[in-house]
């Protein structure tokens, strides 16, 4: 869903690329690449779009459930 989540937030303001780029066939698309490098503020902003984006697109609310992985 990864797809559908980032081009649900490029209309909130947050560019993001979908994980199938970084692999062939539709690989990953069921993963999402966050890059945390902007300063405190911009990634509180940025989160808060994204999570916008995903409950819009009938995604678990946040707290629903455990990450996978966080690296």
């Amino acid at each position: 869903m990864s797809s559908l989540l980032t081009s649900a937030a490029r209309r909130r303001g947050v560019l993001l690329a979908a994980s199938p780029r970084f692999g062939i066939d539709g690989a990953f698309e069921r993963f999402l690449r966050l890059p945390y490098t902007l300063c405190r503020d911009r990634v509180v902003v940025a989160l808060v779009r994204l999570a916008t984006a995903w409950n819009d697109l009938g995604g678990a609310s946040p707290g629903d459930t455990e990450p996978v992985a966080v690296v």
